[in-house]
């Protein structure tokens, strides 16, 4: 995924072992983010500073529940659209393959 990419290259996780990396408040952000637009729902929740992002989450700690929300953004409804979009899109597809997949058994 290349977007993940860009994203733990941000917080410097690249070379960190991968229990470091997947571990990071930056990817548990990035994941619930993720789940949320995968859902979705709306995410409020401002990306963590570069320092923050790479503590590890400790047990029952919910650094998100503590941090800032942030207004509905333009970027946040964008993502959605995007989504939104790319799902149509899918299922288009799906039923145009199925029709061609029908043709082709006849």
């Amino acid at each position: 995924n290349e977007e993940f990419c860009k994203f733990i290259v941000a917080y410097d996780l690249v070379m960190e072992s991968m229990d470091s990396r997947y571990n990071s408040k930056a990817v548990e952000f990035y994941r619930r983010q993720l789940r949320a637009l995968c859902a979705g729902k709306e995410f409020k929740y401002e990306q963590p500073d570069y320092e923050t992002g790479r503590q590890p989450v400790g047990e029952g700690d919910d650094f998100l529940a503590s941090g800032k929300k942030k207004d509905g953004d333009k970027a946040t409804e964008l993502l959605g659209q995007l989504w939104s979009g790319t799902k149509k899109a899918a299922a288009a597809g799906a039923y145009l393959a199925n029709l061609g997949v029908n043709k082709m058994n006849k």
